[in-house]
C-alpha cells in the first residue's frame, strides 16, 4: 500500500499541472476568439482596420526612433556627470514658446538636470510605446 501511496503523489502533481495547462489554454483561446470578433467583417471596415494599423505602426516607429536618439544622448551627458563635469556646457535644454513666435522661455545647461529630464523624458516614450504596442491587434 506504500507503494501505492507514493505514486499517487507524483500522479496528482501532474494532473494538477494538465489542469492548469488547460486554464491558461481555455483563457488564451477566449482571448483569441474576442479578437477574432472585434476584427472588421466588410471590405470597408477591413480597408479602415488596416489603415488604423498602419498609422499606429507609424506612430510605433517614430516613437522607436525618439527613444533611440533619446537614449544615446543620455548616454553622453551621463558620461560628462560621471567624470565629475558637473558645469561642462557642452549639452543645453532649451524650452521654446511656439504660440505665434518662436521665442526661448528658458535655458538650462547642468548635465544634471538635462539627463534626469531625458531619463523622466524616456520613461514616458516606453510608456506611450507600450501603449501603441498593446493597441496593434495584428
Amino acid at each position: 500500500m506504500t507503494t501505492a501511496k507514493k505514486g499517487a503523489a507524483p500522479q496528482a502533481a501532474k494532473i494538477e499541472e494538465v489542469l492548469k495547462q488547460n486554464e491558461a489554454l481555455l483563457k488564451r483561446i477566449q482571448e483569441l476568439e474576442k479578437v477574432q470578433q472585434e476584427k472588421p467583417k466588410s471590405y470597408e471596415e477591413q480597408i479602415k482596420y488596416f489603415e488604423m494599423q498602419q498609422q499606429i505602426i507609424s506612430h510605433l516607429q517614430r516613437f522607436q526612433d525618439k527613444k533611440t536618439v533619446i537614449e544615446e544622448t543620455l548616454k553622453l551627458v551621463k558620461d560628462k556627470t560621471d567624470n565629475g563635469d558637473f558645469e561642462a556646457k557642452v549639452f543645453a535644454l532649451t524650452l521654446t514658446s511656439t504660440n505665434g513666435q518662436k521665442q526661448t522661455v528658458f535655458n538650462i545647461t547642468n548635465p544634471v538636470v538635462i539627463g534626469k529630464t531625458l531619463e523622466s523624458v524616456t520613461a514616458e516614450v516606453n510608456i506611450k510605446i507600450e501603449s501603441l504596442k498593446q493597441q496593434l491587434t495584428l
